[in-house]
Parts: C-alpha cells; sequence; structure tokens
C-alpha cells in the first residue's frame, strides 16, 4: 500500500537554483509531499523591474495554492526581496530572512552588505 502524504509543501523559485532549498526541505519537513515551480521561461529574474518581479512571484502562489499548496518556500532572493511585507493566507516563507537576520546577528556593529540587483538595491528593501 502506498504512504501517501497529506500536506503539500511547494516551492517557488526563477529557475532552477531553489532545488538545493528543496532538498534540504525534504529534511525538515519529511511529512509533507513537494511540488517545484521554476519559471525557466521567464528566467532570470535580475533584470526585471520589481513590479514584474512582484507580478511573476504573485502568480506562481496563486498556481501552488490551486495544487494545494499548504507552506510555500520562496528561493528566489528577487521574488522575496519583491514579497517583502506581503501578507498571505497561508505561510509563504523566504531564504533570505532566516539568513540575514543571523549574518545581523552575529555581526560586531548589527550591519551587513547583501549582494544584490541594482533594482533590488534601489527599492531599498
Amino acid at each position: 500500500m502506498e504512504n501517501r502524504r497529506e500536506n503539500h509543501d511547494r516551492h517557488l523559485d526563477s529557475g532552477i537554483g531553489g532545488l538545493t532549498v528543496a532538498r534540504h526541505m525534504e529534511d525538515l519537513l519529511p511529512e509533507y509531499d513537494k511540488m517545484y515551480y521554476g519559471d525557466t521561461a521567464r528566467s532570470p529574474y535580475d533584470n526585471k523591474s520589481l513590479p514584474l518581479i512582484k507580478k511573476y512571484a504573485q502568480e506562481g502562489i496563486a498556481f501552488l495554492r490551486e495544487q494545494g499548496a499548504e507552506i510555500i518556500v520562496i528561493s528566489c532572493h528577487c521574488m522575496a526581496a519583491a514579497l517583502a511585507g506581503e501578507k498571505f493566507s497561508i505561510p509563504v516563507l523566504d531564504a533570505i530572512s532566516p539568513a540575514a537576520a543571523l549574518a545581523v546577528q552575529k555581526s560586531r556593529k548589527g550591519q551587513i552588505g547583501i549582494l544584490c540587483p541594482v533594482q533590488l538595491r534601489k527599492a531599498n528593501l
């Protein structure tokens, strides 16, 4: 008899780079069924405007919700930054926030530098 998972964990990325995050999520949440959505048709995102990235991210989230997502993990830093401050009816996690918070905590002066595409820097996120 097949052991079916009832929980649904979905990953959203602009390409295939987030597969590493998806792999680690398998270790952290083995009880969750996984789906990976990589927007390779429109990547890379680093040369696109912030409003366009946000639109693509919202479309990806809507698609994953239609597929039964209960948790969405955003692996794309551009998407995560474009969605900063957005509220969703399910948990939408990103890879930037925990890493940045840990880096600030570990820094001596509470300041860190982050490499990012120019449109994200200009957005002052």
